[in-house]
């Protein structure tokens, strides 16, 4: 069984949420495992959504996404480490990784915490700050082109390793 720990989500474990498992994690553990590795695989997920304004208009609105894997392996006292983004492909990810074993000479040492998470606003919100934010300058004066660009970025991290601690 994986142990899923998410630091900076306010100490609630949950796996990854946008179209990942819990099978991936699993499966990279277990390959790992196989070659006599230990592992910690690190989840990372990001949406990003800018809310443009020129010339006192809505001009774009996009939502940009992302998720990858990363994967350390220790081996006989020595790290190895790769990403992806490709989480269909885990076998990939631990040969990269076992590949890289002999680049180090020790282990390394545990990565600090990660961040505390923020609530950020809605896109709808965005969208209303920013008409909002165009209309009182307009107000002030109708001679006024107003360009302005507002951006959530958000992400969700998890750690899983082969001994269940996160």
């Amino acid at each position: 069984m994986v142990s899923f720990s998410c630091r900076g989500c306010g100490g609630r474990a949950r796996p990854p949420r946008v179209g990942a498992r819990a099978e991936p994690f699993d499966k990279v553990l277990e390959l790992a495992q196989a070659q006599g590795a230990e592992a910690e695989v690190f989840y990372l997920e990001q949406v990003e959504t800018p809310v443009e304004f020129e010339t006192n208009r809505l001009k774009a609105l996009q939502t940009k996404a992302l998720q990858g894997m990363a994967l350390r392996v220790i081996h006989q006292g020595r790290s190895g480490f790769a990403s992806t983004t490709d989480l269909s492909r885990p076998e990939q990810l631990v040969e990269a990784a076992l590949q890289t074993i002999t680049t180090f000479a020790t282990a390394l040492p545990d990565l600090p915490a990660l961040p505390t998470a923020h609530t950020f606003p809605t896109t709808a919100r965005l969208v209303t700050q920013g008409q909002e934010l165009i209309a009182n300058l307009l107000d002030f004066n109708p001679d006024f082109l107003v360009s302005a660009t507002f951006k959530t970025h958000t992400s969700t991290r998890a750690i899983a390793t082969t001994s269940g601690a996160p």
